[in-house]
């Protein structure tokens, strides 16, 4: 995993003067109203974005509810404790994308802030992040190859005070897509894709495909 922590701290060794403003979401989601995201209640949710449009059992445990409001699709997933623990969000006015380059992400160091920075900061449950001085510990990292079991940039930081830790990146299963989970989150997710890419993986081995017919072994 590519880490670029070295890189951040050059730029700022020889003084780029970086005044360019964050990367944000800036379509009609934002509202005049106490945010919601990573952390909330189901509760929090819908008073922020109003009433699910559907839910389903997520593919990680817990449930996952869909809410559409102010231009955007999030795909919030709920465990155990009644928390969101991951949303994914996706643009629902078909205009704009949520998918990244390396260019993106090499402006967002620039910038030191994340990508969709608005996206970000409604789920910071309150606490504070913003660390511009790489000698404190929780300077954002961006691991440019790929985080756990996960490939594709991945951006780490945790909030000043240790208790909270977001991830932030690509959906997996849509590029389009913007994803932000818990560190806990992340955590009980990756046993789960290690279990699917093994089961992947043994499923090939036991195939032979002759032009268009597919033998098993």
């Amino acid at each position: 995993m590519t880490r670029i922590k070295t890189t951040m701290l050059v730029l700022l060794a020889i003084g780029l003067g970086v005044t360019a403003h964050a990367q944000s979401y800036t379509g009609p989601a934002a509202v005049a109203t106490k945010p919601a995201g990573v952390g909330s209640t189901l509760n929090e949710c819908r008073t922020r974005w109003g009433h699910e449009v559907k839910s389903e059992p997520a593919w990680c445990g817990g449930t996952a509810y869909s809410f559409v409001q102010g231009g955007l699709y999030r795909y919030v997933i709920i465990g155990a404790n009644g928390k969101v623990g991951d949303i994914s969000y996706f643009d629902n006015t078909g205009k704009s994308s949520f998918k990244t380059d390396w260019h993106d992400h090499y402006n967002a160091v620039l910038q030191r802030s994340i990508p969709f920075a608005s996206l970000w900061d409604e789920n910071k449950q309150g606490k504070v992040f913003e660390n511009y001085d790489p000698r404190l510990w929780n300077w954002p990292l961006l691991y440019m190859k790929g985080y756990g079991q996960e490939k594709g940039p991945h951006w780490v930081e945790p909030s000043y005070d240790g208790k909270v830790t977001l991830i932030a990146n690509n959906c997996a299963n849509n590029p389009n897509g913007w994803q932000i989970r818990s560190m806990e989150q992340f955590k009980a997710q990756q046993p789960l894709i290690k279990a699917a890419k093994k089961a992947y993986f043994d499923k090939q081995k036991g195939e032979v495909t002759v032009g268009a017919l597919t033998q098993v072994k």
